[in-house]
């Protein structure tokens, strides 16, 4: 050993002088063939280094990155899937759709195998981020277990309903089975009213007529009992149709008005009728026999009906039904709720592997620039060595060309260690693409010029194929130069940077349509340095979601409409006459004035019977019409096609109402009382002959029905007050009833405030609007009055001086309120604005001879007066609202 050390001391010695050009060639040598075994010693140390950093990044890139990747794709592609499948749980109408969606192996096990990859390859990246993955389990059985209470309440309503339908159908039976009842008593009672009337008949032949029979036949029993079973018969129709009416009932406000009201006074009546025939029927034993079957199975079907203390009762199984539907609701809340929770769980754990993958590319890359630069400076400092061992050896130039041999191997390795690198980043490209093509979504990058990045996902192809080098204005708007042009202009407001990006991806469309499907957009930006390098564009199919929505509101829609069909039947159908005649006209030629004043009333009619996709159609074509100055043929037809498809969906509900007249209580017992007195033929016939007309108070009720919703949409409060003082209108005044919508919505618009405006004024929170029509002298007069705002008749004034109208007078001032295009409204509504409603509620009057007033008073209110002269309607005030 002491020999060894003194030998190494030696040589190092030897090699010392070597480097202060001394020594032998041997030394010289020696130090040479040193420096170049400590130059290879460091390089190789080097290349394990880098080779043992970077086999580190990329496995943790592989083992952890990639699959969180997908772990977190396939949880949200999860939600997304049972979202679906729940619109479809909450869309369907009975157990046979509910069927085929009990399964829900396909949400489940996906979802919850997800997240329990995602907490096992996200454990040791960090605390934080290990507690979120751990937590995302937790969260899946949450949004699961809401997921399955969504589908148990489905199904119990679903069960519900079947059993309501079922009862509802054997008590329809129970009710027809009433009716012929009554029917046999009543024809028992006919045999024996006809005897009575013969035996008077005989005893007129013999001279006199017999005033024990006449008495009885006017007076007796037989023809009170006569006059109950056609009453009776009337309610027990009266009660099928509460039944119907509590299967359409969709909240327990509806249920508890018809349990409170309407059921006990029907069951009143019936008990009543039926007491008064077995009164009437004791001395007939078949006939009281018959009577008595009635009132038992009366007795077994009122408790069917309307005990709500029975399980099985219509009204307790109703109950239940809109209890299990809002229990659906909530629950459908409770699992959007929680799957908001896990979309923030994937989004966060997103952005945490995102921050992961981009840490590794740091430590790639820093490892890549130390390992050059020290390369570099060991380089150099062999280079070094050599160069001072050449100065040393000139005669060791073979030594030299081997160390330059060794040199150039080195550089080659280096070489091959960067395309190493290259191959590893192309592999991370690779990678990355498939995560890509793993996601629903359409994800492109496009730069600024417009055209597409390589970058994109498998969904983005398959909607729009390869686009190469075409803009992506062309690719979202093939063969529509317009948006596509419109669409370049926003996008180079991104680019141009005047405005915040945020505000201009505001200002791009939303949504695409593509084929069948309906694609939403959502921009984000790409950053490089602090500055806009790309826009990424995100785009999801919502065709689903859309159409779910689209039918949900049909459904809501239908509802009103039937709602509106089933309280004024023959006036329901007149509207709908005067709403085609509408179109026709609007269809038609005719000046822009007529045009706009069509439209308006349509717009308003239909809000009136529940069309609000009809109303909208009208009111997008009233901004058309305003924007164009004229509406293309085939724009007006869409609106008669909107209104088609809106009545097809009610085509069984107005065919069964087609023919019938309805007569409400008070009529019957005008005609009851008039028969009783045995008054003139003439004056019975005027009577009847005016049910064919359509009764005023319908009319005006539902243009309080209507006030009442629009006050409800504007926050407002308003209590309605509807006198028809029985009078009925020929269809003549169809127009003209149909323009009354006007004044009706200016009334709530323009005239009722705000209940803190009332409040302020001095006002009660709810205000007051009176619609009432009454026969005065030789004119039918409608008013429409409210205790709004009434008319600002200086800001009238100033309106009507700009469009040069008179403004003289106060006088003046109010008779430019009817003029077409005046409003007081900066920006024009769905309800008013555009200055064509009062104008062709004027124009509507004038038609018939009449004319309309209007008188206000700045803060107490307005009162719109429209005069109808009766001769020039053809009518007598008799015939109008008939004899009290």
């Amino acid at each position: 050993m002491t020999r060894m050390v003194a030998r190494m001391r030696r040589t190092l010695g030897r090699m010392g002088q070597a480097l202060r050009g001394g020594g032998e060639l041997e030394d010289r040598l020696h130090f040479l063939g040193a420096v170049g075994a400590m130059l290879f010693v460091t390089l190789v140390a080097t290349l394990f280094w880098v080779q043992q950093s970077l086999g580190r990044a990329q496995r943790h890139l592989v083992e952890q990155a990639v699959p969180a990747e997908q772990g977190i794709a396939r949880v949200e592609t999860s939600i997304g899937e049972a979202f679906r499948r729940q619109a479809q749980v909450s869309t369907t109408v009975d157990l046979a759709q509910l069927a085929p969606l009990r399964d829900r192996a396909a949400v489940e096990q996906p979802l919850r195998q997800a997240a329990r990859d995602i907490a096992a390859t996200l454990a040791d990246v960090s605390p934080d981020v290990a507690a979120r993955a751990g937590e995302i389990a937790r969260h899946v059985e949450v949004f699961l277990a809401a997921d399955a209470d969504l589908l148990g309440a489905v199904e119990r309503r679903h069960l519900l309903q079947a059993a309501f339908e079922k009862e509802l159908g054997a008590i329809d039976g129970d009710l027809r089975a009433l009716v012929e009842d009554s029917q046999a008593v009543a024809g028992m009672l006919r045999l024996e009213y006809v005897l009575v009337l013969r035996g008077i008949a005989e005893s007129l032949d013999r001279g006199a007529p017999r005033i024990d029979l006449v008495r009885q036949a006017v007076l007796g029993d037989v023809r009170g009992a006569l006059d109950d079973t056609g009453e009776l018969a009337n309610a027990v129709l009266a009660l099928g149709w509460l039944g119907g009416k509590i299967g359409l009932a969709v909240s327990s406000d509806a249920i508890n008005s018809i349990a409170a009201n309407e059921l006990p006074q029907i069951r009143a009546r019936l008990a009543r009728l039926i007491a008064s025939l077995d009164r009437r029927t004791g001395a007939r034993p078949e006939a009281a026999a018959r009577v008595r079957t009635l009132a038992k199975r009366f007795e077994d079907v009122a408790p069917r009906i309307m005990d709500e203390k029975r399980d099985g009762s219509l009204v307790a199984l109703r109950r239940r039904v809109v209890a299990e539907a809002g229990a659906a609701s909530a629950t459908r809340a409770r699992a959007i709720a929680a799957a908001s929770v896990l979309t923030a769980d994937a989004t966060f754990l997103r952005q945490a592997v995102g921050e992961f993958v981009a840490a590794s590319v740091r430590a790639q890359a820093s490892t890549s620039t130390t390992s050059r630069s020290f390369s570099a400076i060991v380089t150099f400092l062999g280079l070094c060595g050599c160069w001072v061992a050449g100065r040393r050896l000139r005669q060791g130039a073979s030594e030299l060309r081997g160390k330059n041999r060794r040199l150039t191997e080195l550089k080659d390795n280096l070489e091959t260690l960067n395309a190493n690198l290259e191959t590893k980043v192309a592999e991370r490209t690779s990678d990355l693409q498939r995560v890509l093509d793993s996601m629903n979504e359409g994800l492109a990058i496009v730069s600024l010029d417009g055209t597409l990045r390589a970058e994109r996902s498998r969904a983005f192809v398959e909607w729009f194929g390869d686009p190469g080098r075409t803009p992506i204005w062309d690719i979202l708007f093939p063969g529509d130069g317009n948006q596509a042009g419109m669409f370049q202009c926003g996008f180079e407001q991104i680019v141009d940077a005047i405005i915040p990006f945020e505000v201009a991806i505001d200002q791009l469309p939303r949504q695409i349509r593509r084929g069948e499907r309906v694609l939403e957009l959502e921009l984000r930006a790409v950053d490089a340095g602090g500055r806009l390098d790309a826009v990424l564009f995100v785009i999801r199919d919502v065709t689903e979601r859309i159409g779910a929505i689209a039918a949900e509101r049909a459904a809501r829609e239908e509802q009103k409409v039937v709602a509106n069909l089933l309280r004024d039947r023959r006036g329901f159908g007149r509207s709908i006459e005067e709403i085609h005649g509408l179109i026709a006209a609007a269809a038609g030629p005719g000046d822009g004035v007529s045009l706009r004043r069509a439209l308006h009333t349509i717009k308003g009619n239909c809000a009136v019977l529940g069309f609000m996709a009809m109303a909208e159609r009208a009111h997008a074509l009233e901004e058309q019409l305003e924007r164009d100055g004229e509406l293309p043929a085939a724009e007006v037809d869409s609106l008669r096609i909107c209104f088609q498809a809106s009545l097809q969906r009610i085509h069984e509900h107005i065919e069964q109402g087609r023919g019938r007249i309805d007569v409400d209580s008070d009529d019957y017992a005008l005609l009851l009382a008039q028969l009783k007195r045995r008054e003139d033929y003439d004056a019975i016939l005027a009577l009847v002959e005016r049910w064919e007309l359509q009764p005023m108070a319908a009319i005006l009720h539902g243009l309080g029905g209507h006030a009442r919703r629009l006050s409800e949409q504007m926050g407002r409060r308003v209590e309605v007050e509807v006198d028809g003082n029985g009078i009925r209108v020929s269809d003549e005044l169809r127009p003209f009833c149909a323009s009354l919508v006007h004044a009706v919505r200016n009334a709530i618009d323009h005239g009722i405030e705000t209940p803190e405006a009332r409040a302020a004024a001095g006002k009660p929170e709810v205000g007051r609007l009176r619609l009432s029509a009454s026969v005065d002298a030789d004119a039918l007069v409608v008013r429409v009055a409210d205790d709004g705002a009434g008319v600002d008749v200086e800001r009238v004034r100033r309106r009507a001086m700009e469009l040069g109208l008179p403004s003289e007078t106060r006088a003046d001032v109010l008779a430019a309120v009817f003029a077409d295009g005046l409003s007081t409204r900066a920006d024009v509504t769905e309800i008013s604005g555009r200055g064509v409603g009062t104008s062709a509620l004027r124009a509507a009057c004038r038609a018939l001879g009449g004319r309309v007033e209007i008188a206000s008073e700045w803060g107490r209110g307005t009162e719109l007066r429209c005069i109808l002269p009766l001769a020039a309607l053809g009518m007598s005030g008799t015939r109008l609202a008939g004899a009290a």
